[in-house]
């Protein structure tokens, strides 16, 4: 027994073997390979952990601000809020209140209700249903760089938020992510911090590991001569619109001039 096939049997022990199966089509059966992927994807999950971050908190402390604005400061609990709402944003409501106050106590504060509030809330109340209610009049104010009208920009908004929220639960997951197109949901949550705080967007470009990511997932598959299709294809293609870190090195000096604060 090779030294790569008794690591593959300690660790896809460990692992599963359905698990390290994936990474295992995708190298087309090279150990070695599989183990770099695997390691690969983790690393690329953990750069996208600050993007993530970024992107839900601020979406929650505008999409609050608007709320209050149409409903006074104290509108998780009230009456009339919960009644516009989906019943399956008024059920997780409820259980963000609920968690809120088992680890505040009863005097809860708006801002403890909303650290508490699944990202899933988020993207159920940006529905059109609420949008002459709510956004229309909110929305453009707390995004000025968007450029367009108040309804293609909770369009954009409440889809941007269901492709990323369902990315952040792959990550969270630990699934597999090499295969998506990840610079494309990196420049997704970096358009949407754009529109709001144009500083902090290029801060986070300037600090951003996903490229080096990316770099690393080329040189892994470079190594493979005859890479299982159509994983090949696919990933070839969308690493082929990702820049090299090299070449965001060069911009990132621009950027580092602009922002105030170092990563």
């Amino acid at each position: 027994m090779s030294r790569d096939q008794i690591k593959y049997d300690e660790v896809s022990q460990a692992l599963s073997g359905a698990r390290l199966g994936t990474y295992l089509r995708y190298s087309k059966n090279d150990v070695a390979g599989a183990f770099q992927l695997h390691h690969v994807n983790a690393q690329l999950a953990a750069s996208f952990w600050e993007p993530l971050e970024l992107f839900e908190v601020v979406l929650r402390n505008r999409l609050a601000d608007c709320l209050t604005q149409t409903f006074g400061s104290n509108w998780p609990v009230q009456p009339v809020f919960a009644r516009v709402i989906t019943k399956e944003a008024r059920s997780i409501l409820e259980e963000g209140i609920q968690d809120a106050q088992r680890a505040k106590g009863e005097a809860v504060t708006t801002d403890d209700i909303v650290s508490s509030l699944k990202f899933a809330f988020w993207e159920k109340i940006l529905n059109k249903k609420l949008h002459n209610l709510i956004w229309k009049s909110t929305l453009p104010s707390r995004y000025p760089l968007f450029g367009r009208d108040a309804e293609a920009l909770r369009m954009e908004l409440q889809t941007a938020t269901h492709q990323i929220r369902c990315f952040r639960n792959r990550v969270a997951h630990h699934e597999p992510i090499i295969n998506e197109d990840l610079w494309r949901q990196y420049k997704r949550i970096h358009r949407i911090l754009r529109y709001s705080f144009p500083g902090l967007a290029s801060w986070l470009n300037s600090c951003q590991t996903v490229q080096q990511g990316l770099d690393q997932l080329k040189s892994v598959l470079a190594g493979f001569v005859d890479v299982a299709r159509p994983f090949s294809a696919q990933v070839h293609r969308i690493l082929s619109g990702a820049p090299h870190a090299a070449k965001r090195q060069d911009t990132g000096a621009v950027l580092a001039r602009e922002r105030p604060f170092m990563c």
